[in-house]
C-alpha cells in the first residue's frame, strides 16, 4: 500500500524570500540543461538578461543585509554541521549520504558514501545488510563539464525503527548545496524533533512529513544566511519515502518534478507520485498565488519550454 500525503509543502525554493534559492554569482547565467526530444539530444540554455542578473545580485545583498548575518527563522533544534554529524550515535541509528566533492567533478563520476556514526564501518555494507543498494553518479553535460553534480540522496535508520530514504535533485548554479543539505536535514528533523517524534509514535506520519518538509525549507533559508550562500535562483526537488518494518505501508512526500515509483516484480510499476509541473493547472495556480508567473515557449521542433519567474520579471527562469 502506497500512502502519499495529500498536501506537502513545495520546497523547491525559498518562497518566503521572493523565491530565494541558490544560483546567480558574478554575472554567470543559469546552468545549461539537457533534454531528449524526438530521439535527439538537445541543449537548452536559459540565459538571463544582464538587468535580471543584476536584480538577482541585489536580492542576495538584501537577503544578507537585512538578516544581519543571521536568520529570523528560529529552531529549537541545532542544525549546524556539528550537530548534523554528532546526533547519530544513539539507539542503533545510522545515516548514509553521498559525499559531496569540493571544487569540481568529472562527468559520470560515481561518488563515495559517507556514514554516521563514524564508529561504524562500510556504508555499502550497512545498506546491503538492510536490503538496500545505492549509487550516486554525476551526469554529463559535455566532455569538459567539471561542475559539481547537483543530485544527492540519503538513507537513514532512525532509533524509533523508521527507515527514511531521500532523493533530492538540485537546480541552478549551485544546486548541489540545497540538495545535499536537504538529504541530511530531512531525516535529522524526523529523528530529533520532539514534535515529530510524538507524531510518529501516534502514527501521524503524514503530519510528520509535512512538518519535516516545512522545516527543511526554513533551514535552507536560515543556513544560507549563516553560511553566506547565494540562493537567489535555484533550490532542489525532493522525494522522501518512509516505512516501518512493523507496517505494510509506505509513506511518500514529494516536492517538484522528482517522482517516486513503486515496482513489483512481475507486475512492473503499480503506483507513482505526480510531478509538480508548472504546466499543470493546479501548480500554475499555486505559483501565481505566490507572486510568480509561468512562461511557456513553443519551439519550431515541437519542444515546449516552461519557465517560472517572479511576476513581471525575467528571473529566475526555473524550469
Amino acid at each position: 500500500e502506497l500512502d502519499e500525503p495529500e498536501e506537502v509543502p513545495k520546497c523547491t525554493s525559498a518562497e518566503s524570500d521572493q523565491l530565494s534559492c541558490d544560483m546567480a554569482k558574478i554575472g554567470l547565467t543559469r546552468s545549461n540543461t539537457w533534454s531528449m526530444h524526438a530521439g535527439t539530444r538537445r541543449q537548452e540554455a536559459a540565459d538571463l538578461p544582464p538587468d535580471a542578473v543584476a536584480k538577482l545580485h541585489k536580492l542576495h545583498e538584501n537577503f544578507l543585509k537585512y538578516s544581519g548575518g543571521s536568520s529570523n527563522v528560529s529552531f529549537k533544534l541545532d542544525t549546524s554541521f556539528e550537530s548534523l554529524d554528532q546526533n547519530w550515535d544513539k539507539g542503533g541509528a545510522w545515516h548514509v549520504w553521498g559525499t559531496l566533492p569540493s571544487g569540481s567533478e568529472r562527468p559520470l563520476r560515481t561518488r563515495g558514501l559517507s556514514l554516521l556514526p563514524t564508529t561504524l564501518s562500510g556504508a555499502q555494507s550497512i545498506l546491503g545488510n538492510n536490503g538496500m543498494a545505492a549509487v550516486n553518479t554525476k551526469g554529463s553535460k559535455g566532455t569538459y563539464d567539471s561542475s559539481v553534480g547537483q543530485d544527492n540522496f540519503s538513507f537513514t535508520h532512525l532509533s524509533s525503527g523508521w527507515e527514511v530514504l531521500c532523493v533530492m535533485d538540485g537546480h541552478g548554479k549551485d544546486g548541489e548545496w540545497p540538495a545535499t543539505r536537504a538529504v541530511r536535514t530531512m531525516p535529522y528533523f524526523l529523528a530529533h524533533n520532539e514534535n515529530v517524534t510524538q507524531m510518529l509514535k501516534n502514527d501521524q506520519v503524514e503530519a510528520a512529513l509535512i512538518f519535516a518538509f516545512d522545516h527543511v525549507q526554513k533551514d535552507l533559508v536560515s543556513s544560507a544566511r549563516r553560511e553566506q550562500v547565494d540562493i537567489q535562483a535555484s533550490g532542489c526537488t525532493a522525494v522522501t519515502v518512509m516505512w516501518n518494518k512493523g507496517s505494510s505501508k509506505l509513506w511518500v512526500g514529494t516536492a517538484g518534478d522528482s517522482r517516486a515509483v513503486l515496482l513489483v516484480p512481475g507486475k512492473g510499476a503499480v503506483a507513482e507520485t505526480k510531478d509538480h509541473k508548472p504546466m499543470d493547472e493546479g501548480e500554475a495556480k499555486r505559483i501565481e498565488e505566490m507572486g510568480g508567473e509561468v512562461t511557456i515557449t513553443q519551439h519550431d521542433d515541437g519542444f515546449v519550454d516552461c519557465r517560472v519567474n517572479l511576476k513581471g520579471q525575467e528571473y529566475p527562469g526555473i524550469s
